[in-house]
């Protein structure tokens, strides 16, 4: 063979490698969660049940054990798996508070999501609605009332009552089976908290209070239909805010 077949080959070998690109580390990671996710499942671990260690761990995926500690602590991140100093990692119960954590920090980057999730809250608060008016105490009643009392207050004072706002639906709900559910309604509140507060302010900040004090006037009176009515008007509101917020924020975005 000439050297110039043999260079013309091995330039051809080269070439042929390129074809096979480096896999990012991010990708190795999520693969890496998800073959822990499957191997927790496999070996039928249980909440509170304790994992081999980071050293045993690296030796089963055949990866570092650097690579194993992120993994776990990026499961941790999200309620899998818990962490205890000195002893190891344990297999957690259902957190729903890490995963929602997580969502409502990833949407307040897509304004588009948040109008999708404000749909879901109303779907759920209109659905539960009648559950939640019939599970309400008299406590719960006098609590409402305090509320609207202090966005009064605040109101006078030139101050918002977003936070108020929150604690009313809240309350309202509070008492429901459906666990996931108030869990589901706890993410839009947490969204909100990220969001930038003065540009959420309602046009109409004495409309908002009404709405409230119409809507606990109904409940006192248990008319759900009525509760469920002034309920609709209100999403309306909030629907216009989050619209006035999402076009303010891309003309801050544009300038």
């Amino acid at each position: 063979m000439t050297s110039n077949n043999l260079s013309s080959r091995l330039n051809m070998g080269r070439k042929k490698e390129k074809i096979f690109k480096k896999v990012p580390s991010i990708d190795v990671q999520m693969f890496l969660q998800e073959q822990i996710k499957n191997y927790i499942i496999n070996k039928k671990f249980s909440p509170g049940d304790k994992l081999p260690s980071e050293v045993q761990l690296s030796k089963e995926f055949g990866v570092s054990r650097s690579t194993i500690r992120e993994a776990l602590r990026a499961l941790e991140g999200v309620g899998i798996l818990t962490s205890q100093h000195g002893s190891g990692w344990y297999v957690n119960s259902f957190n729903f508070d890490a995963l929602a954590g997580n969502l409502a920090y990833s949407l307040q980057f897509d304004t588009n999501s948040i109008f999708d999730l404000l749909q879901i809250r109303e779907v759920l608060e209109l659905s539960f609605l009648e559950e939640a008016l019939e599970s309400l105490r008299e406590k719960d009643l006098d609590e409402l009332g305090n509320i609207i009392n202090i966005m009064k207050s605040k109101l006078e004072q030139g101050k918002p009552f977003i936070k108020e706002d929150m604690m009313f639906h809240r309350i309202l709900f509070r008492r429901i089976k459906n666990q996931i559910v108030i869990k589901i309604l706890d993410i839009f509140w947490k969204l909100f908290e990220h969001l930038d507060e003065p540009l959420l302010y309602s046009a109409n900040q004495d409309a908002v209070i009404n709405y409230h004090m119409s809507m606990l006037n109904h409940i006192k009176n248990k008319d759900y239909e009525k509760t469920k009515s002034i309920l609709k008007e209100h999403f309306i509101d909030v629907y216009e805010r989050l619209l006035k917020y999402k076009n303010d924020t891309e003309r801050r975005c544009i300038c």
